[in-house]
């Protein structure tokens, strides 16, 4: 699939879920991760708590869930994603919460309409795995691209379970994605970030899924 019949795919979807996205995975995610320690988004909010207050761009947005977690703990926060039926929810959700520091814009994470070197730091949460690889590698060469020098890249996406969770996991990955989503779970992260220009940090796995920390090459 090249990459603009995978976008106008990910539109189409999202244009038919959008109205029962947050409801669906919220209970989804309050039955896989119910524990907050195996919880990954749990896990990037401490993990920006522990910086100074910066400027952080959270692309593949969604709803807002995560920039709008991500806001409490930051400086100014944009998120951005292609489907304005998402962003709508996420701007009402903003709104309704009184959050001042957050910005929702549509916009091509393959083509930002960001200066160089813009922010300090870039989130993302559960949205690389939509992408076919070659979409993802321009994605992320993109995200260097609006980093600051020293900037710090968080991926919060789908990893390997093991255990009792592992086959019922890989069942719900085979039903509701492409082939490709089941491939992304053997991605080799420190070869796919070196090619993009970061430097891989660490990963830590939690329920499902994993957090991957990176930092851009000076």
């Amino acid at each position: 699939m090249d990459e603009t019949s995978n976008k106008t795919e990910m539109l189409a979807k999202y244009r038919k879920f959008y109205l029962i996205y947050d409801n669906v995975f919220r209970a989804l995610e309050n039955l896989v991760f119910w524990k907050d320690a195996q919880n990954p988004r749990l896990a990037l909010v401490r993990s920006v708590s522990k910086k100074s207050r910066l400027s952080v761009l959270d692309f593949c947005c969604g709803t807002g869930n995560g920039a709008l977690a991500v806001a409490a703990v930051s400086g100014e926060v944009v998120g951005i994603d292609l489907s304005p039926h998402m962003l709508s929810n996420a701007d009402k959700k903003m709104r309704k919460r009184g959050i001042r520091n957050v910005t929702f814009r549509e916009m091509d994470a393959a083509r930002m309409e960001f200066d160089d070197e813009s922010f300090d730091l870039a989130t993302v949460s559960f949205g690389l795995h939509e992408m076919e690889l070659d979409l993802m590698l321009r994605v992320l060469k993109e995200t260097t691209r609006v980093l600051k020098k020293g900037g710090e890249l968080l991926i919060v996406d789908y990893g390997r379970e093991e255990g009792w969770l592992e086959p019922v996991f890989s069942i719900y990955l085979k039903i509701s994605y492409p082939k490709h989503v089941l491939e992304f779970l053997d991605y080799d992260w420190k070869s796919i970030l070196t090619g993009a220009g970061f430097r891989l940090e660490g990963i830590e796995r939690y329920r499902i899924s994993q957090l991957v920390s990176a930092t851009k090459d000076e």
